[in-house]
């Protein structure tokens, strides 16, 4: 049978598993900080995509761009832009 000091040794972990815990855990936030950015990303990404899904497409677009000349430089110069 063991002593308490024997097992009380046994359960302790050594210095270089500590170390490679601590390096461990380490990573794991990294990885954890580098998801909540990419979900905080995500959800400004949203915004952005529901205005861009609530613009006119196709034959509306086209009258829209139409009515105005100015709109039809602003959307030319946006597109500009985005290229």
């Amino acid at each position: 049978k063991q002593t308490s000091k024997e097992l009380e040794v046994m359960r302790t972990p050594s210095a270089s598993e500590v170390i490679k815990r601590q390096e461990e855990a380490k990573r794991l936030k990294k990885q954890l900080d580098a998801w909540n950015a990419l979900v905080e990303f995500r959800i400004h990404l949203e915004g952005a995509l529901s205005v861009g899904h609530r613009l006119p497409v196709g034959e509306a677009a086209a009258a829209f761009r139409g009515a105005d000349s100015s709109v039809t430089s602003g959307v030319d110069a946006v597109a500009k832009e985005l290229r």
